[in-house]
């Protein structure tokens, strides 16, 4: 009898997925306690999960079959510290004394600004695997630049002003990444061939996501306004669908195959020298001589001599 939908057990994804949905939802809750515990909480997910994404990343770069995984991955280092940034300075938290609003939103386009950066290149890759090195680089000296352009030269364009809300410029750098991540994800359906079956709902899902959360961002006119909680559940579902698919993809499903593999191949050579052994059985069993074997397992020669007539040989069954 088949297993129906119903009856099938959960598996650890299942139980993992369920696992996140409820910590999203905690954080979701903690909005209508205090909002700037929300904000917290909600970034503080997506950096620890972006800082372990990276890991996997950099960990499996040698063995990580899939470009827009290994990409997305190493990109997301360097965004979470960006992201990290942006919670330090969010409106209420006291950290960076004398600014308003614009650094955090500054911020935050700076970190989407690499996030989208690496979801286009990762959509461009060849089936080539990268090398993980030059990623990394490139992404550390995108940071650099713009932490250097906001903190020190102050020539990053203001994002956010008090008593107008956003500014032209952020609102049409949102409306660019949404752009940009629909020509991606049109590349990305294109070549669906290249991926796994299994993993490509977890890509597609990332940048539908990511383009929602970048609407979001448009639309709010309070930085504790609804759209802009929006705006970060969307982005924990983001950090989530990179995450498990590396984690399933960089460490599960090829473990899995590589003891699939190991399994048939030890099943194979078992029934190989099953066979070997009857076929040396029937030989020596049909032979009216003797047959012998040289042990060199130990460091004695070790004669076994087998004969079907041994009293008419005079041998022993085992001579030294």
């Amino acid at each position: 009898m088949a297993t129906t939908a119903a009856q099938r057990r959960p598996t650890v994804w299942d139980l993992e997925l369920a696992a996140v949905a409820a910590v999203a939802a905690l954080i979701v809750a903690t909005r209508a306690y205090n909002y700037l515990l929300f904000h917290t909480l909600a970034e503080l997910f997506s950096v620890v999960v972006g800082l372990t994404a990276f890991s996997i990343a950099w960990n499996t770069r040698r063995t990580l079959d899939t470009p827009f995984l290994l990409v997305v991955g190493l990109t997301f280092g360097p965004v979470a510290i960006v992201d990290l940034l942006h919670t330090l300075a969010f409106k209420g938290m006291g950290v960076f004394t004398g600014f308003d609003a614009n650094l955090p939103t500054q911020l935050w386009i700076a970190g989407r600004i690499l996030e989208v950066g690496g979801l286009v290149a990762a959509s461009l890759w060849s089936r080539r695997r990268p090398a993980a090195g030059l990623v990394l680089a490139a992404g550390m000296a995108g940071l650099a630049l713009l932490l250097g352009a906001i903190f020190w030269l102050e020539i990053f364009p203001d994002c956010w002003r008090e008593g107008q809300g956003l500014t032209p410029f952020k609102i049409a750098a949102e409306y660019l990444f949404m752009a940009v991540l629909a020509l991606a994800l049109g590349r990305l359906l294109l070549r669906r061939r290249r991926f796994h079956p299994d993993l490509f709902p977890y890509i597609v899902a990332s940048v539908v996501l990511v383009i929602v959360e970048e609407a979001c961002f448009t639309l709010y006119s309070d930085v504790y306004g609804v759209f802009n909680m929006a705006g970060h559940i969307a982005k924990i579902a983001v950090y989530y669908m990179v995450y498990a698919g590396l984690v399933r993809f960089g460490f599960a499903v090829p473990q899995e195959t590589l003891y699939r593999q190991l399994s048939a191949l030890n099943a194979r050579l078992a029934d190989d020298a099953l066979r070997s052994n009857e076929r040396a059985a029937l030989a020596v069993a049909a032979s009216d001589g003797a047959a012998w074997e040289w042990d060199m397992r130990s460091p004695a020669v070790v004669l076994r001599i087998y004969a079907k007539t041994t009293a008419r040989s005079g041998f022993r069954g085992e001579m030294v």
